[in-house]
């Protein structure tokens, strides 16, 4: 980001010089553009983190709302061990991320009705829209403590990834529309 606002501010620049020199005016100076570099450089610094920040907000409140009223396509619940998985969200990054090449960012959450703690293994199938299979997932030694919940994390090698307020399940190639669910363990 930070090279793209130099080479927009460099290319203003040299627009900027080339229409003074035709039109016979007084060119910006390098110092008014390196203080508009500047500026745009810390807006964007901190309207991107405050970006992700009400993205994460959002999605607990549609957390909330998927455990609190079950949707058959969103929340998968298995009675016996009293736990519930959801696909609170599947999108891509619209704040870093252009609309081509993209990923998609997939958030499961995962709640523990009961009084014990849950330790096991999810499984995971993806649907995309048609309704195919796109991919299987699996999370190995989940816990849970009892009347918790949580979000589900793929093991990653190099995440950077480090806050919270950016961390999701895990990235697919194509948005997952509706999944099922395999619990196991106690």
């Amino acid at each position: 980001m930070t090279f793209i606002l130099l080479g927009v501010t460099v290319i203003l620049y040299i627009f900027d010089s080339i229409f003074s020199r035709v039109k016979n005016t007084q060119k910006v100076s390098v110092q008014i553009t390196a203080i508009f570099f500047l500026i745009l450089l810390l807006f964007l610094t901190w309207i991107i983190p405050l970006g992700h920040k009400y993205l994460y907000v959002n999605r607990l409140d549609t957390k909330e709302e998927l455990f609190a009223n079950p949707n058959a396509k969103r929340v998968m619940i298995d009675e016996d061990k009293n736990m519930m998985v959801a696909l609170v969200d599947s999108s891509y990054d619209p704040l870093t991320r252009p609309r081509t090449g993209r990923s998609y960012d997939n958030y499961f959450y995962i709640r523990n009705n009961g009084s014990t703690p849950y330790n096991g293994n999810i499984y995971l199938t993806l649907f995309n829209e048609d309704n195919e299979t796109t991919d299987v997932k699996l999370f190995e030694e989940v816990t849970v403590g009892p009347n918790s919940e949580q979000l589900l994390i793929e093991t990653r090698k190099n995440s950077f990834q480090a806050s919270e307020w950016n961390e999701q399940s895990f990235t697919t190639k194509q948005k997952v529309e509706t999944f099922e669910t395999v619990i196991s363990g106690k």
